[in-house]
């Protein structure tokens, strides 16, 4: 478990170098269109993925992206989201200790067009499966309408679940 621990120490330390990173982006380039926002946020944390591997979480379940969309309610108010989520698995770690999420998520308002998207996700398993995947979010009709709109909300966050 020191081992995980450790991974996972050397992941919330990538979140927080990847989370300056876009928000220098955000701060530095606000001209730039929602596809700049989301691409970039989407490259680094596809490259986080494929370069900084969680050993030894090495289950074949322990280290996985998520790619999901739709219209939720979290007690903010109804907003349409479009995330991508790095899974860790713990080993030797049993209950809520044992799996955590680094999230990357955009946040858009509401509307008939984005509802029109439904809920879906994509998951990829390994990091040989990568690029593959990297097509697959950048070929979805959600990720490419809201590459042209400002997103109003952009959160990274790591957290327990």
């Amino acid at each position: 478990m020191a081992g995980c621990t450790t991974c996972l120490h050397t992941a919330i330390h990538e979140t927080q170098r990847v989370g300056r990173r876009v928000r220098g982006v955000r701060r530095e380039q606000r001209r730039l269109t929602a596809q700049a926002h989301t691409a970039v946020g989407v490259a680094l944390l596809l490259s986080f993925y494929e370069s900084v591997r969680a050993e030894p979480c090495s289950a074949p379940d322990a280290d996985m992206l998520l790619f999901q969309w739709g219209t939720y309610n979290w007690g903010e108010g109804e907003s349409f989201e479009l995330s991508l989520s790095r899974q860790f698995i713990e080993a030797d770690t049993e209950g809520e200790d044992a799996m955590s999420q680094l999230c990357l998520t955009f946040k858009y308002p509401p509307s008939p067009e984005l509802a029109s998207f439904g809920e879906g996700n994509r998951w990829c398993e390994s990091p040989s499966g990568a690029q593959d995947f990297a097509h697959d979010i950048r070929s979805s009709a959600p990720y490419q309408r809201l590459a042209t709109m400002v997103p109003p909300s952009v959160r990274l966050t790591h957290s327990y679940v």
